[in-house]
């Protein structure tokens, strides 16, 4: 499904993962590559703005897993856009990530999923800090929420009062929820973000696994059903 949010805002969702698309000024940036099947919606909403792959000028990659970095390689084929990720999930991927504990519940969904498909490692051309600012859609901040990766990080439009959390948390039919257990490499560090996000504030919300639901929604459930229960 492809949802055009608000203008130069695209959500593109696929059975397990939304990726998202901005474009401003006739170039395009994805947040998230997708999984199986998003090439093709991705294409659908960049002919939506009259635009093609060579528009697309960067990829902002929230963390490794292999359902928001499956298309990247291909993506930088058809498009020669630069990747930007945190270089605490290099190992991630560049496939090499040592799953530890019942983190290795999510090391074997991985490889289940990379034999089942042809994943290419990829590299990230930019390595992101906390608190810096991209210069794409107006302005991205970077914001470091380590918990479900250690390089996992959330990205913050200032001009729209809009973060896109990547996996921070999930809303949908199921309620509004931390990943599952054995999917996060670092649940220590889980309280920390969540005091990045309560420093930020922001007014929208946008979760890489949830409904249709707006962002301003997403926002509502993740402090009434995250932020309030965990004290904040």
């Amino acid at each position: 499904m492809i949802r055009k949010l608000e203008k130069g805002l695209y959500q593109v969702r696929g059975s397990l993962v939304s990726s998202y698309l901005l474009v401003e000024n006739g170039k395009a940036t994805l947040i998230d590559g997708g999984f199986w099947g998003h090439l093709r919606k991705i294409e659908r909403a960049l002919l939506r703005e009259g635009l093609d792959w060579s528009h697309v000028k960067a990829v902002l990659l929230t963390h490794g897993h292999l359902d928001h970095c499956y298309n990247v390689a291909e993506i930088v084929r058809r498009s020669g856009a630069r990747v930007y990720g945190h270089m605490a999930d290099e190992s991630h991927f560049e496939g090499r990530y040592s799953y530890r504990g019942i983190n290795r519940i999510c090391g074997a969904m991985e490889r289940l999923g990379k034999l089942l498909s042809s994943y290419e490692p990829i590299s990230e051309d930019w390595a992101l800090k906390d608190g810096q600012i991209i210069n794409l859609w107006g302005g991205l901040e970077v914001v470091h929420l380590p918990g479900h990766t250690f390089g996992h990080c959330g990205f913050y439009s200032k001009e729209r009062d809009l973060l896109f959390s990547g996996d921070l948390f999930a809303t949908g039919w199921f309620g509004t929820v931390v990943p599952w257990a054995p999917l996060n490499s670092c649940p220590e560090l889980f309280e920390k973000s969540l005091d990045r996000v309560a420093q930020l504030n922001p007014k929208r919300m946008l979760s890489n696994h949830c409904d249709l639901s707006k962002p301003e929604t997403q926002r509502r459930r993740f402090w009434k059903r995250i932020m309030k229960p965990s004290g904040f």
